[in-house]
């Protein structure tokens, strides 16, 4: 039996007896997917005494691109994208790492059950599913997806999203009649972006509760209690610059940690070992005890508000992404922290950027985590 396990079983809360599963983006790839789904994980243990993420993909910390075919071959040979490099250089071992260990994390705080039978086939297993938190409604992916996300294989009176994302600011017209229907069969829903309540109201008239990621709704005591300082730094904290980027990086960052004299630590960087394998643990910590971060991870930015680090959160550089700046619009807002949003209007650049003034954030965090905590009450008392 896990430590997840324990848990659940020793969950002795008045009346909480229901089975809940939840459902969102699977992976080992990105650590805040797996963060919020190890937030999400804790606060429904408040409600239930079992609670799984169920796993319905394959289960493997392989790199996508180790599916070979004849495509991959010519890029091989091109050297498509450095694709070639990839595997000479040993990136392809360094992300089999890397996964390992976020799956590693994933095992170790989430009670995950990984399934191989059709969906429809958990419906009289649980009282409860709940999709979310992250970017579980984007069109962007597979329609089949998206339906499943929608959780249509379940009963309607079963069917919660919490915080729930879109991942963008409008909805293709092509997707209103599949994500209206979609979205009048659940029971409850919330979202995490302005945006995402906006979309529902445009296409099924019904208002929406907008409602914090679920990483917000536990205490930064708690997300100390998993950090681990990496056994390669050396130092006491606030000498380096953290950057954590999901595109592209802006040049302006090394002229900044020459500046204030900070050394750079680049999470994901493919040219060191270290850095590039990062676990979920180390992630938390490294945020925690820099000096600044630069980001373009919506994650990134909640961890530095959490510690109330000095930050700056940059649009993503990357085709296709620049419209994936809702979620860091509401975020900023709800903070009061609009100033430390690096665009290309600004070159990325924030005046003072070691200094940042931070509001008391305590009420606004209580106030939001009583929203959420009204919302899932309301959402998993008795059924309609």
């Amino acid at each position: 039996m896990n430590i997840i396990e324990k848990k659940n079983e020793n969950n002795n809360l008045p009346h909480k007896k229901l089975q809940i599963a939840n459902l969102t983006i699977n992976g080992y790839f990105n650590y805040g997917n797996v963060l919020q789904k190890y937030a999400l994980h804790q606060i429904l243990l408040r409600y239930a005494c079992v609670v799984d993420s169920i796993w319905w993909n394959e289960d493997n910390f392989l790199p996508h691109s180790w599916k070979w075919t004849w495509k991959e071959t010519i890029k091989y040979v091109i050297n498509w994208r450095q694709f070639r490099h990839y595997f000479t250089q040993n990136q392809f071992g360094w992300e089999m790492i890397r996964q390992f260990v976020i799956r590693r994390f994933c095992q170790q705080y989430i009670h995950i059950r990984y399934i191989h039978q059709p969906l429809n086939t958990l419906n009289n297993e649980y009282d409860y599913f709940i999709v979310g938190s992250d970017q579980v409604w984007n069109p962007n992916f597979s329609s089949t997806r998206c339906r499943d996300e929608f959780l249509t294989f379940t009963s309607e009176e079963k069917r919660i999203a919490y915080a729930a994302s879109f991942g963008i600011a409008d909805l293709p017209s092509e997707d209103e009649e599949n994500f209206r229907g979609w979205i009048r069969g659940m029971k409850a829903i919330s979202v995490r972006e302005h945006t995402g309540a906006n979309i529902i109201k445009k296409i099924t008239g019904k208002d929406v509760p907008v409602l914090v990621d679920p990483t917000l709704l536990l205490t930064d005591e708690q997300w100390q209690d998993i950090e681990e300082k990496p056994s390669w730094y050396r130092g006491n904290g606030n000498d380096y610059l953290c950057t954590y980027f999901l595109g592209n990086k802006p040049s302006i960052i090394n002229t900044i940690a020459e500046k204030y004299k900070l050394s750079v630590i680049n999470i994901l960087d493919k040219s060191n070992f270290d850095y590039y394998v990062t676990s979920p643990e180390e992630f938390i910590y490294l945020i925690h005890h820099a000096a600044l971060i630069y980001t373009d991870s919506f994650h990134g930015t909640i961890f530095s508000i959490h510690f109330r680090k000095s930050f700056v959160v940059c649009d993503r550089q990357e085709t296709g992404m620049e419209n994936m700046s809702s979620r860091i619009e509401t975020l900023l807002q709800l903070v009061h922290l609009e100033t430390r949003h690096g665009t290309r209007q600004n070159n990325f650049f924030v005046q003072d950027p070691l200094n940042i003034e931070y509001p008391d954030l305590e009420p606004i965090f209580i106030r939001e985590r009583q929203k959420s905590h009204e919302f899932l009450a309301k959402a998993l008392g008795e059924k309609s």
